[in-house]
């Protein structure tokens, strides 16, 4: 987190002397095709525990282009940044998120499976890739088929079960930032 966030998000009091700036972010991000923006969205209904109080912008890519964009965006205007998929096992403060959510659990979900290989989204249910994986006659993540949560979120924590881990199956990630 960058110290100018720190210095205007140490205390709340001090949270209306930023806000400019990110409102700022907010019109940025909205001229962005593939985007949708909203405030203070409650975070509750994003996670598993349904705990979690509003993040100040909730950010949601229709498309991996959009997130890129959002990404640089947010980079480049050195925002707080929170990427949330299906939001398991995550917990989120009842005070919330000063700063931006990434939210990639919904639009950035699916894969295509041929001969030369795997892709996959960072949205994706991880539980339901193993199970099209198994289904297609891939081998070697079946293992793993119990972990809550999304693909993303899985090779972020590189995530395992049984002795079997997500870099044992993964050969490239592509990204952003």
């Amino acid at each position: 987190m960058s110290t100018k966030f720190l210095k205007n998000f140490s205390r709340l009091d001090n949270l209306e002397a930023f806000m400019p700036d990110l409102w700022n972010v907010e019109k940025t991000l909205l001229s962005i095709d593939g985007i949708t923006v909203k405030r203070d969205v409650i975070l509750a209904p994003y996670t598993s525990y349904k705990i979690g109080g509003p993040t100040t912008l909730f950010i949601e890519p229709h498309n991996e282009n959009a997130a890129g964009w959002a990404l640089q965006v947010l980079h480049e205007m050195d925002v707080p940044l929170f990427v949330l998929g299906k939001g398991s096992n995550v917990l989120v403060h009842d005070n919330g998120w000063l700063g931006a959510t990434l939210y990639i659990g919904e639009n950035l979900k699916g894969f295509c499976i041929d001969s030369n290989g795997v892709v996959v989204l960072a949205g994706t249910s991880l539980f339901a890739f193993i199970e099209e994986l198994v289904d297609n006659g891939l081998e070697g993540a079946e293992l793993m088929a119990g972990i809550p949560g999304t693909v993303g979120g899985g090779v972020k924590i590189n995530a395992g079960a049984f002795g079997q881990e997500i870099e044992t199956t993964l050969e490239v990630v592509h990204g952003f930032y």
